[in-house]
């Protein structure tokens, strides 16, 4: 089963551009390697649903941060060795009908592509050299390996059928040319390409790693889907500097996380946090966080930055609709979702934004295999609800008035908010004054 997100949720958690160096994606793009960047893509694209295998994912990366190692594969050589390789496949004739050609231009001076043919295997003897020697080191650590079998069946390969041997300043001649093509190009050619491959995932896991280490992230517990559970500790955004971090726990009696808060509190920023806290854990990726368990989903769901769609003829308040609609045909659909609504409705009047928020709100708490993180600066719908201990729990990010000036703590505080600020904003903005 995949899991299940959309370009709306990808927008506003902004989790995967590729162009960005403010997205998710670009906090963890470290690695050395084209490949290692695109197996990171693909990864963000398509997170896990089964929670043995996040857990073995995890442990993975954990545990080259545990050991603490640099990539050591040069990576142009590697690239050029890549290239060369991915072009094999071919039989013994093909590659020495190939040979004899390009000696055969050299002969008769046209020496580039000879040229280009041996720094294509000494690029990819390098390659090995370098990638053999960081399998051995892994496989020489104390403790337990996760990738232990993948890097046993490189050292065989590497180690049995790949010569160890100086040849930078090695004049390659046509015979070992020869030799060295066909065991590169046919006889050796799809074990090399699994190196290749190899090479990538490790540079992936040791930058991966890294990034976590250096930023002080932790690894999340991955729970049956069956549990509905969500606890994190020290929960943060991975995307805003200097954070503030907070605690949140969400199941199935508790499905509904009712946030308030004035503009500016840090509503959204928090409700962001968990949303990529949730996305990264089922990668398997560390977390902004100090802990984090969870129970496995089949999707999540985000309504932050709602826009309207003018070519449609969508209004604002109209797409906010239309997107609780698609919300509601998953949940109704028995799938387990998180789901994450930033200001429910505020494209409409308050008399309807209230009676909608409060009418969804219970609706969607009936729904305990889900889990709900919803938020309003409509406070007065809190005294509608009658299921507090039921399913609703509440919690607001409070402001502190320093005399006329609103200071906000960041700090998730159980209750409900009765901060109503707004004329003071525009007093002090000194509005009025200027329409006078």
């Amino acid at each position: 089963m995949t899991f299940f997100t959309d370009f709306q949720t990808r927008q506003d958690l902004n989790l995967l551009d590729r162009y960005s160096n403010k997205s998710v994606y670009a906090v963890f793009n470290s690695a050395k390697t084209a490949g290692a960047s695109r197996l990171l893509e693909k990864m963000f694209n398509n997170p896990l649903t089964d929670y043995e295998a996040i857990n073995l994912r995890s442990s993975i990366f954990k545990y080259f941060q545990e050991i603490n190692i640099q990539f050591p594969v040069d990576s142009q050589a590697f690239s050029i060795a890549e290239t060369y390789l991915q072009g094999g496949g071919v039989g013994i004739l093909s590659s020495l009908v190939s040979i004899v050609r390009i000696a055969t231009m050299k002969m008769v001076g046209v020496s580039e592509e000879y040229n280009l043919r041996v720094g294509q295997i000494q690029s990819t003897l390098k390659f090995c050299i370098q990638l053999n020697e960081l399998v051995s080191h892994i496989i020489s650590l104390k403790g337990e390996n996760p990738v232990s079998k993948e890097l046993q069946n490189a050292r065989e390969v590497l180690g049995n059928q790949i010569e160890a041997m100086a040849f930078e300043s090695e004049k390659i001649s046509f015979s070992k040319m020869v030799s060295y093509d066909r065991k590169f190009r046919v006889r050796l050619n799809q074990h090399l390409l699994d190196l290749v491959d190899l090479t990538h995932h490790l540079d992936l896991y040791i930058a991966v790693a890294g990034v976590s280490r250096t930023k002080g992230f932790s690894y999340a517990l991955a729970q049956s889907a069956d549990n509905n559970n969500l606890s994190i500790i020290n929960c943060k955004n991975p995307l805003v500097k200097f954070a503030k971090g907070n605690n949140l726990e969400i199941n199935r009696d508790k499905n509904v996380f009712f946030l308030t808060g004035a503009n500016m509190a840090g509503k959204s920023t928090l409700m962001k946090s968990v949303g990529i806290a949730l996305y990264l854990a089922h990668m398997g990726f560390p977390v902004a966080a100090d802990e984090m368990i969870f129970s496995v989903k089949d999707g999540l769901y985000t309504s932050i930055n709602v826009s309207d769609n003018l070519a449609q003829g969508y209004s604002h308040y109209y797409a906010e609709v239309r997107r609780v609609k698609e919300v509601a045909e998953a949940v109704s659909a028995s799938k387990k979702l998180f789901v994450i609504f930033d200001e429910l409705f505020k494209g409409t009047n308050v008399k309807d934004a209230y009676d909608a928020t409060l009418a969804v709100t219970e609706a969607f708490s009936k729904y305990k295999k889900c889990g709900f993180i919803i938020s309003t600066h409509i406070i007065e719908v809190v005294e509608e609800f009658d299921n507090e201990g039921e399913h609703i729990q509440f919690f607001y990010l409070p402001t502190v008035m320093n005399g006329k000036i609103p200071t906000y703590t960041y700090n998730l505080t159980k209750g409900v908010s009765d901060d109503r600020h707004g004329m003071i904003l525009i007093e002090n903005e000194g509005i009025l004054e200027l329409l006078k």
